[in-house]
């Protein structure tokens, strides 16, 4: 039996309702310091009212408390020290008096337990780091001189967005800092802000044991602030670039990307990713399926990679009253422009939930909505692409989401009608009457797996794998 200090809550700051019995049975079961912490401050008033009350004053003389309530205060001491010094914190009990939680440092830490419980991380991790492992074993390089080469790097007279990260060791906190350069200024500029965000929470809560790991030297590492890779493999680059997205071309390693910090694009008071999946799930819950839209739902800029050819051909269907014969059921798509130009036909996020079926493409690199789309429980029909987010290999088709296949531009007609379309048909008509089994799986991939300790340990895990390259 665990107890999270979030469980006791309810109790606030009512602690004459709290038993010593209630009290002593919690303290075995406490999963981490801020449990004892809080059963501390709790048994202190509770133990202090008994000792006063079995304790008489008289002529400035102090009469010893009886004996079973000394006793039993020396017991719930000695058991709260043998508690804490199991948990290797005896600074906890500094910290009581003034409000103070601790940062728990026991064996149980995050940094040593995250991968356990984000099994897929190490997966998608030795994924994304193939290429630059290849580039890296080809290179002449040293570090500092490939860092330095990413400067060079220029898309006709544009310098893409670079912010350049020192991890430097700090002797007060025994862990590592963040030293972040701007290099050359992202196309939008909330992502840079909204990246720095999370690399500072992986930092925060992994920082002490990248510097035991590298010995607290320091390493510096490139972030590129634009949609897609800037390290291409024919370059030979010792080290990668961490940016929003890779492809076969480069060599650069995703990270999550600004829109799990925020995204101010959705219109949103609170945008960050945490926050609109909540919205999303609170929203897919209070909707019965019965309720939802019979159709395959879509809102993007059309003008851009495989929506170019694939979406004029579904609407073509749709007009010709094929869709539901082809697809299994009516499709809902709608050109909404170059950043969202036509307004009248944007839909917020929490409104896509109510349809049972999306589909998910690229856009002129990745695109962003995956996530949200699984969020909302709907089935996804996901076509392929060669850009690539941190999380997407841990997708599985006929899992998490329906795979088929697009180009760079479209579909293959023949493909389409003769694999693909069979497909989505027999997905869509398994998830008409209830949610689909590869409804729900997708759903429950991005409740459980894109979490914020999740994404600081997938920041965690690619420091570790970078910095094992940079050292060497």
């Amino acid at each position: 039996m665990m107890f999270h200090p979030c469980s006791l809550c309810r109790l606030g700051s009512s602690s004459k309702w709290i038993s010593v019995g209630d009290l002593l049975f919690l303290l075995p079961h406490a999963s981490d310091n801020k449990t004892v912490v809080f059963i501390i401050m709790h048994l202190e008033p509770v133990f202090m009212k008994r000792l006063r009350s079995s304790a008489v004053v008289t002529q400035r003389k102090f009469r010893i408390p009886s004996l079973p309530v000394l006793v039993s205060f020396l017991v719930v001491l000695a058991m709260l020290i043998l508690g804490i010094q199991n948990r290797g914190d005896l600074t906890v009990l500094s910290d009581i008096h003034d409000g103070r939680v601790p940062f728990s440092k026991s064996e149980d830490a995050p940094e040593k337990d995250c991968f356990e419980q984000n099994p897929w991380v190490r997966e998608a991790l030795d994924h994304h780091f193939k290429r630059a492992e290849e580039s890296k074993a080809a290179s002449t390089q040293t570090s500092e001189e490939s860092i330095d080469a990413m400067k060079d790097i220029t898309w006709g007279e544009y310098s893409p967005g670079q912010d350049v990260v020192e991890l430097v060791y700090s002797e007060k906190t025994g862990a590592y800092d963040l030293n972040i350069t701007e290099r050359f200024p992202a196309n939008v500029k909330h992502k840079s802000r909204c990246i720095r965000m999370l690399l500072r929470r992986a930092i925060e809560v992994h920082g002490k044991a990248l510097a035991e790991e590298f010995g607290g030297k320091l390493m510096r590492f490139v972030v590129t602030t634009e949609d897609f890779g800037i390290v291409f493999r024919h370059m030979k680059s010792k080290l990668p670039a961490f940016a929003m997205s890779t492809d076969r071309d480069h060599v650069d390693v995703p990270i999550p990307d600004f829109t799990f910090g925020c995204y101010p694009e959705t219109h949103y008071e609170k945008d960050s990713w945490f926050d609109v999946r909540n919205l999303l799930l609170d929203s897919s819950s209070k909707m019965a399926w019965s309720d939802r839209v019979d159709a395959l739902f879509h809102r993007s800029n059309w003008g851009v990679g495989p929506r170019k050819g694939l979406m004029p051909l579904l609407e073509k269907l749709h007009k010709e009253k094929k869709d539901m014969e082809v697809l299994g059921t009516s499709v809902d798509i709608k050109d909404t422009g170059f950043a969202t130009a036509n307004m009248e036909r944007f839909v917020p996020l929490h409104e896509q939930c109510k349809y049972k079926s999306q589909i998910h493409t690229a856009g002129l690199t990745y695109s962003a909505g995956l996530k949200y789309k699984l969020a909302c429980g709907s089935l996804v029909i996901k076509f392929t692409s060669k850009f690539e987010e941190f999380y997407e290999p841990a997708l599985k088709d006929g899992v998490h989401v329906i795979q088929v296949e697009a180009t760079d531009d479209g579909v293959d007609e023949g493909l389409f009608f003769n694999v693909s379309a069979p497909k989505i048909k027999s997905a869509v008509q398994k998830n008409k009457k209830q949610q689909s089994r590869v409804a729900k799986g997708g759903q429950n991939f991005v409740q459980y797996n894109l979490t914020e300790d999740a994404v600081s340990c997938y920041w965690y895990g690619a420091l570790q794998k970078y910095g094992n390259m940079y050292f060497q």
